[in-house]
């Protein structure tokens, strides 16, 4: 069932918010030995929630869109009651003592907490324990692999990501599942792990797309007190027929023939009366994006992390502590010219996208299949989106010869994310980009 589902059910007292939760806490004691997506699990906790939604909905209380819906929170949000370790044995023992902003908004609207799912380490790259629940022998992405795979196992319906490259947009292709990134600076960052200034930005993983609106929904930040939020939503009216950028990035020759071919196939099967599909390239200048990224992130990386390396390097991967290393010699006039040049290239694509009437950019959300490891031998092609804050979203639609998931990536313009959200739904309502499937572990 998807989370509005069960809300549906739950408000209408035709589930309790108990039996939701208890059959989501066996899914996990079943399934979690093989697949390593909890970081930590609190049974007791979860049920002290599920008794709360099920008293208010009995007294006459409001239920909340999410009532009783399991949620897997990545853990790099703060929690009250669970720990927060954010992949560090430096913070093993650390427990923030609140939840994030997005976390409580979730709460509010009835989503169960049932656990912290497995992150990188500090969400960069060092891969934790979760295998991928289409062959445990692949990695599931990195670093929101705890909530795709948690999802993708069906353990729970919906879980909390971040992105800082593509560390939402790739688990969800490699593990066969949907993600939405809202655009950036849409869902409050309050209590969640900071990485960088410019980039990070928080997501969903879902198995079903209509989850993705509910839980941007229930978890942004809008209303009257916010009227700016409010207008820039509103300058993308609901619409019911499409432009689609088939963009084939600098990044295309990296992708392997299959998933070329796929894409575009996909590409020629979505052109119908509702959805025109045409050629585009990036402006000038995409070509270095992935450097402008690279210059930020790691000079952001070191200035937030080198305590952390200070305090122990020994328990900071080699992997972590040489991005560390390479920020600490980013000049600070290099790493100002990045941010100029992100701004640059992001305001760039928006005009080229407004100038050319076209409402979605189409691509690949991975290079094909999941590979047997980390690191990814490749360029993220989520990165582009990421640097330029936009919304996106990725499609299970397809399938590798070797019968693994991959996605289509979506991406719309800055506070475009209704409008995607419109399109993303269409695709699916209408037949042409397939369901999730739960996947069953295999090797």
């Amino acid at each position: 069932m998807s989370a509005a589902e069960i809300g549906r059910l739950v408000g209408a007292k035709r589930l309790s918010a108990r039996e939701v939760t208890e059959a989501a806490l066996r899914r996990i004691r079943d399934g979690d030995a093989a697949i390593h997506a909890w970081e930590s699990v609190d049974e007791e906790y979860a049920l002290r929630q599920a008794a709360v939604v099920d008293a208010r909905i009995e007294s006459g209380g409001e239920a909340g869109c999410m009532a009783g819906a399991p949620l897997g929170v990545k853990d790099v949000f703060n929690t009250e009651v669970l720990p927060t370790r954010m992949g560090s044995a430096i913070w093993r023992d650390h427990h923030a003592g609140n939840d994030a902003r997005v976390v409580a908004q979730l709460r509010w609207a009835g989503a169960i907490i049932v656990g912290k799912t497995v992150t990188a380490e500090f969400a960069v790259h060092e891969p934790g324990p979760t295998r991928n629940p289409h062959n445990l022998d692949r990695t599931p992405g990195t670093s929101s692999s705890g909530s795709a795979a948690a999802v993708s196992a069906g353990m729970v319906p919906v879980a909390l990501g971040t992105q800082t490259a593509g560390s939402l947009i790739r688990p969800a292709s490699f593990c066969g599942i949907f993600a939405f990134k809202p655009t950036f600076g849409w869902l409050p960052r309050t209590g969640v792990l900071k990485t960088t200034d410019t980039l990070d930005q928080i997501g969903f993983h879902v198995r079903h797309m209509d989850d993705a609106r509910l839980l941007f929904e229930a978890a942004r930040i809008g209303g009257r007190d916010h009227p700016l939020k409010e207008e820039r939503l509103a300058s993308f009216p609901e619409k019911r027929n499409w432009r689609v950028g088939l963009a084939r990035t600098h990044l295309w020759n990296e992708a392997p023939d299959y998933a070329r071919r796929v894409l575009l196939d996909f590409a020629e099967s979505i052109r119908c009366n509702a959805i025109e599909v045409v050629d585009t390239d990036l402006p000038a200048g995409f070509n270095r994006a992935h450097d402008v990224h690279a210059a930020i992130y790691d000079s952001d990386l070191s200035y937030y992390f080198r305590r952390e390396m200070n305090i122990d390097e020994r328990s900071v991967s080699a992997q972590l502590r040489e991005i560390i290393r390479s920020g600490m010699r980013i000049p600070p006039d290099r790493y100002q010219e990045a941010l100029r040049q992100q701004a640059a290239l992001a305001g760039g694509l928006d005009r080229h996208m407004a100038e050319s009437g076209i409402d979605m950019l189409l691509t690949l959300s991975s290079n094909g299949e999941a590979p047997m490891t980390e690191p990814i031998p490749f360029r993220d092609p989520c990165a582009i989106f990421s640097l330029c804050g936009m919304p996106t979203v990725s499609m299970p639609a397809f399938s590798s010869p070797s019968g693994l998931p991959f996605g289509a990536q979506i991406a719309a313009r800055k506070y475009a994310d209704r409008l995607l959200l419109d399109f993303a739904e269409y695709l699916v309502a209408q037949g042409l980009a397939p369901a999730a499937k739960i996947a069953s572990a295999q090797t």
